[in-house]
C-alpha cells in the first residue's frame, strides 16, 4: 500500500488481489487468511511533560540534536517564545548561533515495552534543517539506540517511528536543528492506544418511583443509566431535601426502564444490558439479581407492577415477541397470556395491576394495543384498543400506563411528547367468567411523557405540551380538566406518584415526580404548594459511545449512547480531555464549515455545535419529517449538510435530504422508498446514499435488497443505481480523489465510476463479515473514510485499508490494520485512526 512503506510486524496481514478481479465485473476472488493478531495496546496516553513548552523548559534537557551531549562551552541555546506556536501561547526556540549551530532538546523519558512500535511527532519551523528522534534508554537511562527522522528542510509536522529494542525500558523524544528553529506540540504514542472513557456525566434516570426506606421515611427510588463498563445504579433520593442518600450498583446492567416497591418493602428493578429482574431490601449495601423472565431473546424488562401479595408482573422487549411475566417470591417466574402478546409486537412497553378486577393491563409497541388479562387461573386476555377512536388506534405505542382502582390511564401515540399523544382513560370491570371488560371515558390529546398519576381524591394529574409543559388535573366524576398553575411549568417525570411525605408543610398525600436529570418536583393538592429542585450528589457514570467524528478543532468528538452527552479528546493528550452533559443521542456525525453536526434520535433532528465554545451545546437546525427518528447518514459537502434516516418505530420509509447552510432550511429528496439511508458519499455534484432494507424497529422489510441512491445537485434529481451484488445493506461509502465511490456491502468491496455511474470493481474481501442470513443488520455495521489518499474501513470491528488507485489498476492490497475493535471510524490531523473501544473508550491506531 502506498501509505505503508515502513514495515509493521504486529497486527496486520496483506493479501494481493487478482488483477482480473479488480477490473472485470462478475468475477471475484475471496480473500482468505488465518487471521490477524491484534497489536498490543497501550492503556492511556504516553504524555510528554511540557509538550508545548507552556512551562518554559521544564522537563527538557539540552543536546546537540543528533544523539550526543551539547558541545562544551555552549549555553543559552534554547528558550521559549511565541514564534512557531501551534499549541498554546509558547514554543521552543533553538537559537543556533555559532559556534553552537547544532543544538537540540531531549524530553523527560516515558515508559515503553520491548518490541512495541512507537511514533513521535513534533511541529517545526526551521531556518535550515531539522530532525526528530526517539532515544531508546535502558533501566539506568543510558541510550541503547535511536530511531531517527534524518536532518532535512522539514516544515510542519515531523514524524518518526521505531520499535523499542531489547533492553529498553523508557524512551525520550529528541528535537534538533542546524541553525535557528522553533518546535512545538511534541507527542509520543504507541501504535495502538486505548484512551477513555470519553463521555461522563451525572447518571440519567429512565425510571423512578416514590417509596420508603428501611425506616419508613419517604424516598424516591431512581434507576440511573450506566454503560458496559460503568454499571447501572439504584439511587435513593430524599424528596424533601433532594439529597442523594444511597447509591447501589447493579453489576453488568446498563440501565433500567422500570422500578417499583412492593407492599413488603422490597424494591424491584428491571434492567437492560444484562436483562434481568433485581430485588433490593432498603438499607442493604447490595442488590440481588433474580434473573431474566422465561422468554427467549429478552433484552429489556419493562413496566413492573406489583399486587397486594407482593407478586411482581412486568413486560419485555424481544425480537421473538413481547409478553407478560409474573414473579412470585419463593416460587419463581411464570407467564401470563400469549406470546407475542399481540401479533407482530416486540415490546410489552407499559402496564399495571388492577386490584378491583384482579387483572394486569399491558400496552404494546410498535403497534398500539392494550391487552387485559386476568391473573387468576388460566389467563383470559382481551385487547381493549378497539374501544378507542380511529386517531388513537393509529398510534404506534402504548408507551406509558397507570392502573389504579378500576381504571387504566394509557398514554398512546408516537411517544414524542410533541402534542400528538393521547391519554386514554379506561374504566375496567370483570365478568363472572373472568373476562375483563372496559369502556373509554375520555381521550385527552397533548399529554406528555409518561402519562397520568395514580388517582387522588377522584382526580389524576398529568402534563401537557407544548414546552414548557403545564400540569393539569382531571376529575373522573365530572370529566373536568383543570390547569394547575401553581405546579407549572412542570417536569417530564418518569412517573407521578402520590405519597405521604410525613412533613407538616406537606400534609396528606403529595404528588412526587423525578425527571431524567434527577430534578424532583412536589405538588400538594391540599395546600397548593409546589417545589422543584435537582437532586444533589448524583453519581457520575461513563456513558457508552454511539458515534465519533474528527472535529474542525482537531479533537475527536464522541456522542453518548441512549442518554446523550458529549466528549472531546485532544489526540495524544488525554490530560486535555473534556466532557459535557449536553446534547442527545447522535446516530451520525460529520464535521463541516467549522461546526460538528449531529443526527439526533428520537427527534429526527439535525443539530450542530461550535467546538470552540466553553460549553458546546448543540442547537437544532431542522427537523426531518414525516415519521423519521434516526439520522444515520451524515456528510458535509459544499454548502450543504446531507442526511439520511431510519423511519420511526414500525415504519419502513426512510428519508434523504440536506440542510442548506445559506438558506438555513432542510429539503427532503424523494426516492428512498422503503429503505433506511445509513451512509453518504459525494464527489463533484453527485451525492451517493447507501441504504438497507431494515426500517424502524419492529417493522418488517418491504424490499429484498439494499441499494445506492444517486442525487445530482445540478438537476435536483435522484435515482437508484442497481448493485452488482445482492445484499440487504450497503453499509459504508467514501469517495476517492479520482471520482470513484467505494462501498462496503456485507463483505463486498464495490467501486463505482461517478462519471459514468458504472461499476468498476467488485470483490468479496471479507466473507466472514457477511451478516447472518435473516438477522437484522445494524446501521452502524461498517464505516469508511479516506486519509491522505488511502481508503480505510471498519467492518464490524475489523479495520482495513487499501490504495484505491492501485486497487483499480489491479495490483492493490487489502491490509488489515486491526481486528477485534468496536464500531465507528474517524481520523485526526496526523492521519491516525480512531474507533470505539469497549463501549466507552477510543482506540487509536497509528497507520
Amino acid at each position: 500500500m502506498s501509505r505503508h512503506t515502513a514495515p509493521h510486524t504486529a497486527g496486520r496481514y496483506a493479501v494481493t488481489l487478482s488483477a482480473v478481479v479488480a477490473v472485470v465485473i462478475g468475477l471475484f476472488l475471496p480473500i482468505t487468511s488465518a487471521g490477524a493478531a491484534s497489536s498490543p495496546r497501550q492503556n492511556g496516553d504516553l504524555l510528554i511533560v511540557n509538550h508545548s513548552f507552556e512551562d518554559g523548559l521544564t522537563g527538557w534537557t539540552p543536546s546537540d540534536g543528533q544523539g550526543e551531549p551539547l558541545k562544551p562551552g555552549c549555553s543559552d541555546v534554547a528558550r521559549t517564545g511565541t514564534a512557531g506556536t501551534v499549541d498554546g501561547a509558547m514554543a521552543l526556540q533553538l537559537t543556533g548561533h555559532p559556534p553552537c549551530v547544532n543544538v537540540g532538546m531531549v524530553s523527560r523519558p516515558v515508559d515503553v515495552n520491548v518490541g512495541w512500535e512507537y511514533t513521535a511527532y513534533a511541529d517545526v519551523s526551521a531556518q535550515l534543517t531539522s530532525s526528530l528522534a526517539i532515544r531508546w534508554l535502558d533501566v539506568d537511562g543510558r541510550v541503547i539506540s535511536r530511531s531517527v527522522l534524518d536532518r532535512d528542510r522539514h516544515t510542519g509536522t515531523m514524524r518518526v517511528t521505531g520499535a523499542a529494542p531489547a533492553g529498553s525500558t523508557t524512551a525520550s523524544v529528541e528535537v534538533g536543528a542546524l541553525g535557528r528553529a522553533s518546535f512545538d506540540r511534541v507527542l509520543f504514542t504507541a501504535r495502538a492506544t486505548v484512551v477513555g472513557p470519553q463521555v461522563s456525566k451525572p447518571t440519567t434516570y429512565l425510571s423512578s418511583t416514590a417509596g420508603v426506606d428501611e425506616n419508613g421515611d419517604p424516598v424516591v427510588w431512581g434507576v440511573g443509566s450506566g454503560s458496559a463498563t460503568s454499571p447501572a445504579v439504584l439511587v435513593q433520593v430524599d424528596p424533601l431535601t433532594q439529597d442523594t442518600e444511597r447509591v447501589i450498583e447493579l453489576p453488568n446492567a446498563e440501565g433500567g426502564w422500570t422500578v417499583k416497591q412492593a407492599p413488603d418493602g422490597t424494591v424491584y428493578v428491571g434492567t437492560y444490558g444484562s436483562a434481568a429482574l433485581w430485588s433490593y431490601t432498603p438499607g442493604d449495601s447490595t442488590a440481588t439479581r433474580i434473573g431474566p423472565p422465561p422468554f427467549s431473546g429478552t433484552d429489556v424488562l419493562y413496566a413492573i407492577s406489583i399486587d397486594e401479595n407482593s407478586v411482581v408482573y412486568g413486560g419485555i422487549h424481544s425480537a421473538d415477541g413481547g409478553g407478560i411475566w409474573r414473579f412470585t417470591p419463593g416460587e419463581g417466574f411464570g407467564i401470563i397470556g400469549p406470546r407475542p402478546l399481540s401479533p407482530g409486537d416486540e415490546y410489552t412497553r407499559s402496564g399495571g395491576y388492577d386490584p378491583l378486577t384482579r387483572s394486569v393491563i399491558y400496552g404494546t409497541g410498535t403497534g398500539a394495543n392494550m391487552i387485559a388479562c386476568s391473573v387468576d387461573g388460566a389467563a383470559s386476555c382481551v385487547d381493549l384498543i378497539g374501544l378507542t377512536s380511529p386517531e388513537v388506534q393509529t398510534g404506534n405505542w402504548t408507551y406509558g400506563m397507570t392502573v389504579d382502582n378500576g381504571y387504566a390511564f394509557a398514554w398512546i401515540g408516537p411517544g414524542n411528547s410533541a402534542g400528538e399523544d393521547y391519554l386514554v382513560i379506561f374504566e375496567l370491570s370483570r365478568a363472572s367468567d373472568g373476562t375483563i371488560h372496559a369502556s373509554v371515558l375520555d381521550e385527552i390529546k397533548g399529554v406528555v411523557y409518561n402519562g397520568a398519576s395514580q388517582i387522588h381524591d377522584g382526580k389524576v394529574y398529568y402534563n401537557k405540551a407544548p414546552s414548557p409543559v403545564q400540569m393539569f388535573s382531571y376529575d373522573l366524576a365530572t370529566g373536568t380538566e383543570t390547569h394547575i398553575e401553581a405546579a407549572s411549568p412542570s417536569i417530564y417525570a418518569r412517573s407521578w406518584d402520590f405519597t405521604d411525605l410525613q412533613d407538616e408543610a406537606w400534609p396528606g398525600r403529595t404528588l412526587v415526580g423525578m425527571s431524567s436529570n434527577g430534578t424532583v418536583q412536589l405538588y400538594n393538592p391540599q395546600t397548593g404548594e409546589s417545589m422543584t429542585k435537582r437532586a444533589t450528589n448524583q453519581p457520575v457514570v461513563s456513558i457508552g459511545i454511539n458515534s465519533i467524528v474528527g472535529g474542525p478543532d482537531g479533537r475527536i468528538w464522541s456522542s453518548g449512547y441512549l442518554v446523550g452527552g458529549i466528549g472531546a479528546y485532544m489526540p495524544m493528550r488525554g490530560d486535555q480531555h473534556q466532557t459535557w452533559s449536553v446534547g442527545g443521542q447522535a446516530e451520525g456525525m460529520t464535521s463541516h464549515a467549522g461546526r460538528v453536526w449531529q443526527g439526533i434520535y428520537p427527534s429526527g433532528t439535525i443539530q450542530s455545535l461550535d467546538p470552540t465554545a466553553a460549553t458546546p451545546t448543540p442547537t437544532v437546525n431542522c427537523t426531518i419529517e414525516p415519521h423519521q427518528s434516526r439520522p444515520y447518514g451524515m456528510l458535509g459537502h459544499g454548502d450543504r449538510i446531507y442526511w439520511g434516516t431510519m423511519a420511526d418505530y414500525g415504519e419502513t420509509a426512510g428519508a434523504f435530504g440536506y440542510y442548506d447552510l445559506k438558506a438555513k432550511s432542510c429539503t427532503t429528496v424523494p426516492g428512498v422508498g422503503d429503505q433506511t439511508v445509513v451512509t453518504i458519499a459525494a464527489t463533484g455534484s453527485k451525492v451517493y446514499a447507501g441504504t438497507m432494507i431494515y426500517g424502524g424497529l419492529n417493522s418488517t422489510p418491504k424490499e429484498e435488497h439494499g441499494t445506492v441512491l444517486r442525487y445530482d445537485e445540478s438537476t435536483g434529481e435522484a435515482e437508484r443505481i442497481p448493485l452488482p451484488v445482492e445484499v440487504r445493506s450497503v453499509n459504508a461509502a467514501v469517495a476517492s480523489s479520482d471520482g470513484t465511490v467505494w462501498f462496503f456491502a456485507e463483505g463486498w468491496l464495490l467501486g463505482l465510476d461517478s462519471s459514468t455511474d458504472t461499476w468498476t470493481h467488485r470483490e468479496l474481501i471479507f466473507p466472514d463479515k457477511a451478516p447472518r442470513e435473516g438477522a437484522r443488520i445494524s446501521a452502524h455495521y461498517a464505516q469508511m473514510i479516506i486519509v491522505d489518499g488511502t481508503v480505510y474501513g471498519n467492518a464490524a470491528g475489523r479495520v482495513f485499508g487499501f490504495d484505491p488507485e492501485a486497487m483499480l489498476a489491479g495490483d492493490g492490497e487489502i491490509e488489515v490494520v486491526y481486528d477485534g475493535t468496536g464500531g465507528g471510524l474517524t481520523t485526526d490531523e496526523y492521519g491516525n485512526l480512531y474507533t470505539i473501544w469497549n463501549a466507552t473508550s477510543l482506540l487509536r491506531l497509528v497507520v
